[in-house]
């Protein structure tokens, strides 16, 4: 997730527009990668591919993230847990519809990748 260019642009679209719901909904489109990526870890989780505290430290690092563009962008009626449990519905969907068989060989290594990534560089 590259999210200084979002939190750039969240600080000057802020400063220069003073829009509350154009804040709001820059800062929930902006959460999409935050949502599939969690999506994804609890696939991994659920597949047996990334264990539960790997789990757990990557979607807090996550929400921590989507808590600080929010409060950058200065929009306090948007729930990063609400998002956040969206996406776990969605990942659990995808493993009841077959996603854990679907996983290649590569999916599984990306994903440790990107898991591990998320915990080198914290919060």
């Amino acid at each position: 997730m590259k999210m200084l260019p979002l939190l750039l642009a969240l600080i000057t679209f802020n400063a220069f527009a003073g829009n509350a719901e154009d804040s709001r909904a820059m800062v929930y489109e902006g959460w999409a990668g935050a949502r599939y990526s969690i999506q994804r870890i609890t696939v991994g989780y659920l597949c047996g591919v990334i264990e539960k505290d790997d789990a757990h430290i990557a979607k807090v690092i996550i929400q921590s993230r989507m808590n600080t563009e929010q409060a950058w962008a200065n929009v306090s009626d948007l729930k990063s847990e609400d998002s956040i449990q969206e996406a776990y519905r969605s990942g659990t969907i995808a493993v009841n519809n077959g996603a854990c068989s679907a996983m290649t060989p590569g999916d599984r290594a990306r994903l440790r990748v990107f898991v591990y990534n998320l915990e080198r560089m914290g919060p």
